[in-house]
């Protein structure tokens, strides 16, 4: 850990603000809803993993009803990633009943039916907001798809010990790490809608997105980075890089910490592009920045309890 520079991780980007009152609501409904479901047996680990995410990467202007949708979201995630971790020789079951259930709002799962009832309430509470808005539901069905294809990606690709290329793996991390998903979630529940703004808006919305998930996966790979090393097989981009170009940790450490760093210029450079931003469109930048500095509070919180 000692030759990462988390000064880095500074942000010069916004921050969250959630009240204590909206905060304590997540922490209400979110260990409800996975006691009443019987999602996980250390209740008070995922309610804290799930607000300390929740409370710091979503809009603060957001309701508690539509931080209730947030917060479905991530234990959605954290089921994928509960099993990704514990449970992975089913987590190729699981991954085709959370299919199904995306396929059919009436399927009948022959197991994991507790998980699916979570997938089918998020996917509920997601459909009702988008019609409220008046906004396509269909970005974000195809994203949170890619998101569970990318943890089989990954359960098999370890389950073969084959060895990944390091465009393969970004291809698919961007995905994995959950936040295009998530920034799909915050869209929905706060009611911005992209397609409101010009094209090359649009273009440059989109391009921070996919900069701010590649912030998020370079920063958690970096941040990881320890722990992910002890692991027998370890799906961590500085140990990829590492064994494609036959280089030291510690060189590709350094890439991968200049990766970030251009990174961060490049969303830096696109948001100044939209300086001119008000309103509504600066309202869905602003949730932009929220999911990148947001992660990596939580990620900071979360070390220091567990």
């Amino acid at each position: 850990m000692e030759n990462i520079d988390f000064s880095k991780f500074e942000y010069p980007f916004r921050r969250s603000t959630h009240s204590d009152s909206a905060r304590q609501h997540m922490q209400e409904f979110t260990r409800q809803f996975i006691e009443g479901n019987q999602l996980f047996e250390n209740v008070k680990a995922y309610v804290d993993v799930s607000v300390e995410f929740m409370s710091v990467c979503t809009p603060s202007q957001l309701t508690h009803e539509e931080l209730e949708i947030t917060c479905l979201f991530m234990l959605v995630y954290l089921i994928l990633d509960d099993f990704r971790d514990h449970n992975t020789e089913c987590l190729g079951d699981l991954g085709k009943e959370f299919h199904a259930v995306l396929l059919n709002r009436n399927h009948s799962p022959d197991r994991y039916h507790n998980f699916c009832t979570c997938l089918g309430q998020f996917i509920q509470r997601i459909e009702k907001q988008s019609e409220r808005h008046c906004i396509s539901a269909t970005p974000f069905f195809e994203r949170l798809s890619r998101t569970i294809d990318a943890f089989l990606w990954e359960d098999k690709t370890i389950r073969n010990g084959h060895p990944i290329s390091e465009q393969t793996y970004m291809k698919y991390r961007i995905d994995l790490v959950g936040n295009m998903t998530s920034l799909q979630t915050n869209r929905i529940a706060a009611g911005l809608d992209h397609s409101r703004f010009t094209p090359a808006e649009q273009k440059q919305l989109f391009n921070l997105e996919v900069l701010s998930s590649k912030l998020v996966y370079l920063s958690n790979d970096l941040f990881s980075l320890p722990k992910d090393m002890a692991t027998k097989h370890p799906m961590n981009l500085v140990s990829i890089i590492s064994a494609e170009r036959n280089w030291s940790q510690d060189k590709s450490l350094t890439h991968v910490q200049s990766l970030h760093d251009r990174t961060v210029d490049e969303f830096a450079e696109v948001k100044t592009s939209l300086s001119y931003a008000t309103g509504e469109l600066d309202k869905c930048i602003e949730a932009i920045e929220l999911d990148v500095t947001g992660n990596i509070t939580a990620m900071y919180a979360l070390k220091k309890r567990y």
